[in-house]
């Protein structure tokens, strides 16, 4: 079994690492798992490829070289307005479609589809607040506005973001099995939505077929320039209040990464995001292996090794440590440097720490005591906010946010990521 996801400038992180990271979280509990292959595919392998979350992934594989899949995952994004008409990456889907098993799109990554003749004939449905722009792709679709996500023989498509991990819990199924998709959704604290109601079908306002045909010129129009600010306002600290910080330990998890990353753009507004890389290897690329098949990288804006670097330039605002799946990572004199820092921050600097090993490590070396995160996935003791991996890390990144950013910006975000309404914050509510 070869999965693949395919990356483009202005891709939605959330859109593919999510749906990708489960896939290979699954593939990894079946007894097969050594025979089952992950790749990140780009048009070239050359440079990373930059997400709208500041989160550059650098390519496995180019298409030209890419093997035959068997499943192929294709994300959304500002970017899709221009690579929906790449006639290089249209080809390479064309070529794909006949071997794979199944086609997933997320969010307007149905555009893809559309264009490349796949879904004529086809129920589809696409991201809600961009759905009549959508419905102009293609032709002879029937395009389903309440449905969270479609299946339809090997294509399926998934509303908005986060709606693309309810269509990975179906696939999931189909291709790896009931009993390792159920381990593993459970494990991440996951309750996947019904397929055919979509929450945010009546939460975003219909557009008349004239409006929606200008609408998705004008974007596709305005392609490149979105795509060049979707890379460039994260990173922006022109009049903006400081940093929102990522510190990536080897052998750290991407769907932390992919889940509370999407989440962070809440406070882009007014702080600029800061991915560090805190690792021996030289380098300020991050790898990870989860499982046995499936390795990501991501690069950093910069890298902590030596005992000279300091951690931290200035003071964050908010610093977000991933689940690090090898414990031994955290009892290295980096990791005690790290802490030491962390610790130094101010009361008003939350410090979101996810997953078993990284939440012990705080937890002990801050001689907090045992903290117990059975109730809801996440607890906030004093400026430390643990969280368990998965799911739960977005709501606390989100319950954060609320002070950081504003409610209504976390509001603004929920509707943007389609987020299940089992997700959101205490004080947060579905509406337009």
């Amino acid at each position: 079994m070869i999965v693949g996801t395919l990356l483009f400038d202005g891709f939605e992180l959330m859109d593919s690492m999510a749906p990708f990271s489960l896939l290979m979280k699954v593939s990894s509990s079946t007894p097969d798992a050594a025979l089952h292959q992950f790749c990140v595919i780009g048009e070239s392998i050359n440079f990373p490829i930059e997400s709208t979350a500041h989160s550059p992934i650098l390519p496995t594989i180019d298409i030209k070289n890419c093997p035959q899949l068997d499943v192929l995952l294709i994300p959304g994004g500002v970017g899709t307005f221009a690579t929906a008409r790449n006639p290089k990456i249209l080809k390479f889907l064309r070529k794909q479609e006949p071997g794979c098993q199944i086609v997933m799109s997320i969010c307007t990554g149905s555009s893809l589809l559309a264009n490349a003749g796949f879904l004529s004939g086809r129920r589809a449905t696409s991201n809600k607040m961009l759905f009549d722009e959508q419905a102009t792709y293609g032709s002879r679709i029937e395009w389903v506005r309440e449905a969270r996500f479609v299946m339809d023989g090997k294509f399926v498509t998934a509303s908005g973001v986060s709606a693309g991990v309810d269509a990975t819990y179906a696939v999931s199924q189909l291709v790896f099995g009931n009993a390792a998709t159920e381990k593993v959704f459970s494990s991440v604290r996951y309750e996947p939505l019904s397929q055919d109601t979509d929450p945010f079908a009546k939460l975003s306002p219909r557009k008349s077929p004239f409006v929606a045909f200008l609408s998705c010129l004008k974007y596709t129009l305005t392609s490149k320039s979105l795509i060049c600010q979707s890379k460039s306002f994260p990173l922006s600290r022109s009049g903006k209040q400081g940093s929102i910080t990522t510190l990536v330990f080897d052998s750290f998890d991407f769907l932390d990464v992919a889940t509370v990353g999407e989440a962070l753009l809440a406070g882009t507004m007014t702080h600029y995001i800061d991915l560090v890389h805190i690792g021996g290897s030289g380098s300020n690329t991050a790898s990870v292996k989860d499982g046995v098949s499936g390795i990501v990288e991501l690069v950093c804006d910069r890298l902590v090794v030596g005992s000279d670097e300091a951690v931290f330039d200035t003071a964050p605002k908010l610093v977000f440590v991933p689940t690090v799946h090898n414990p031994e990572t955290l009892r290295t004199p980096q990791a005690r440097r790290v802490f030491d820092a962390l610790s130094r921050l101010p009361e008003e600097s939350p410090v979101l720490v996810v997953g078993t090993h990284a939440v012990k490590w705080i937890a002990e070396t801050a001689q907090l005591g045992t903290v117990d995160l059975s109730k809801k996935g996440f607890k906030r003791v004093g400026k430390w906010m643990f969280s368990e991996t998965g799911f739960p890390a977005i709501q606390a990144s989100l319950t954060e946010l609320i002070v950081l950013a504003g409610k209504e910006m976390v509001q603004h975000m929920a509707l943007m990521m389609e987020l299940s309404p089992k997700l959101l914050p205490e004080n947060i509510q579905l509406s337009q």
